[in-house]
């Protein structure tokens, strides 16, 4: 029955996107000894604070403006679609400007040594976040022309040379957290400017400026960024109350257990790589919606299935590598790491369900949800971490995500009816 719901092609691609998300998570993880053997646990932890400064600053410049790429992709043709990408790269441009400047002015009238790092790499990370989302849209581009292949390459190179990279500047030139910031940044520099090239030659880029085409793409894209930043609370204000109330030592520790359970991320990321654009390609061109929504309850079924035996799977492994091939200063993370594949496993479920607000351009009310969610985590961090350290700070993650999947799954079902049951509605 599930082969009858589901195309082998969807299946087929499902399986390549996750091999390519292992094979790409598989290569920090055979480099994590390494790197650990290299960084001090507080080197670990300002490498993690860096890596959070560029999340946080990431939505006011990519605008969530892939969600648009992702709605258009089907509905309008090549050529128009290549003129919304162009028009997309001119407000990015605006930003990338604006943040610069802001972020120059700013240091000139305020001690910014809180942020953990020195100030010359703050001024970096917009240019990082500018170049990090072309790389995004070839991704979503390539993911939308079913090239799995393709994807893959894209992905594994930029990892490779992302950690080519860094084994280079810290080994052997001991720059320590340093290195691992440079082999992010260059990185990212090559993989951007690629990406710009191969979209650019594909006939994806299209400059030309419509005023009306960028007050569409904000209209849609604005309440958005009140969704990337309350979701970078939820996932990153960990590392700010763990450095508050516990230490930027524990942040190290923290952040090797999130690598354990960024596994269940790149299951995540391959799942949805298939299973997005196949929702919105349902939604725009399916002929049986009732048939739709039941395929979409027995897609929530098998993979809440899928996603326990994973967790299972992930926690005896990790609790093996941590013993037995780390540094003794990590054991802690062993006891983080259940807890934080659970919260991400909640967080697959939740994605699927943001396909349909952007589909029935609902992004205002998911903002509203995410945003919630996140003052909900916020109060949660700061009781939890101070009260239990470590592990309180996981417990508030995980509290999160369940109160986010069930808020969003109730609105969604509001103007999309399915049932869980495997009951579902007439289509409204």
């Amino acid at each position: 029955m599930f082969k009858k719901l589901f195309s082998n092609s969807l299946i087929k691609d499902s399986f390549i996107y996750t091999v390519f998300n292992g094979i790409n998570g598989l290569i920090p993880f055979i480099l994590l000894p390494v790197l650990t053997s290299y960084l001090t646990p507080n080197d670990y932890g300002i490498v993690a604070l860096y890596k959070t400064n560029i999340l946080l600053i990431y939505p006011f410049i990519g605008l969530c403006m892939g969600f648009y790429i992702d709605k258009n992709f089907f509905k309008v043709s090549k050529d128009y679609l290549a003129k919304q990408i162009g028009n997309i790269l001119i407000i990015q441009v605006f930003l990338l400007l604006l943040f610069t400047i802001v972020f120059y002015l700013i240091s000139l009238f305020y001690d910014l040594s809180f942020i953990g790092f020195q100030i010359h790499w703050l001024f970096i990370i917009p240019l990082v976040c500018f170049l990090f989302s072309f790389n995004e849209y070839n991704l979503i581009i390539l993911r939308n022309q079913s090239k799995a292949f393709g994807y893959g390459y894209w992905q594994i190179l930029h990892t490779i040379i992302n950690l080519s990279l860094t084994l280079f500047f810290i080994i052997s030139l001991s720059y320590g957290w340093e290195g691992r910031a440079l082999g992010i940044v260059i990185a990212q520099i090559v993989i951007g400017l690629a990406s710009f090239k191969n979209m650019k030659n594909s006939g994806f880029i299209k400059v030309q400026f419509d005023k009306n085409e960028i007050k569409e793409i904000l209209s849609l894209c604005l309440p958005l960024v009140l969704h990337g930043f309350a979701t970078y609370i939820i996932f990153q204000s960990n590392f700010y109350f763990i450095k508050m109330n516990v230490g930027l030592t524990s942040v190290g520790i923290f952040s090797v257990a999130l690598a354990f359970s960024s596994i269940m991320g790149m299951i995540k990321d391959g799942l949805a790589k298939t299973i997005n654009p196949w929702i919105y390609k349902n939604l725009n061109v399916s002929s049986d919606i009732d048939l739709f929504k039941i395929k979409i309850t027995k897609l929530f079924a098998v993979l809440s299935l899928a996603l326990i035996l994973f967790n299972i799977i992930i926690t005896v492994f990790s609790k093996l590598v941590i013993k037995y091939f780390l540094d003794e200063k990590y054991i802690e993370a062993s006891n983080l790491v259940f807890i934080l594949i659970t919260a991400i496993s909640l967080y697959v479920l939740y994605g699927i369900l943001c396909s349909f607000f952007v589909h029935f351009s609902k992004t205002n009310l998911l903002s509203k949800i995410t945003v919630f969610t996140a003052l909900i985590s916020l109060g949660l961090n700061y009781i939890l971490s101070l009260k239990f350290g470590l592990i309180g700070s996981c417990y508030a993650l995980l509290l999160a995500m369940t109160f986010q999947l069930i808020t969003t799954y109730y609105f969604c079902t509001k103007f999309f009816p399915f049932s869980l049951t495997f009951k579902t509605n007439k289509h409204v």
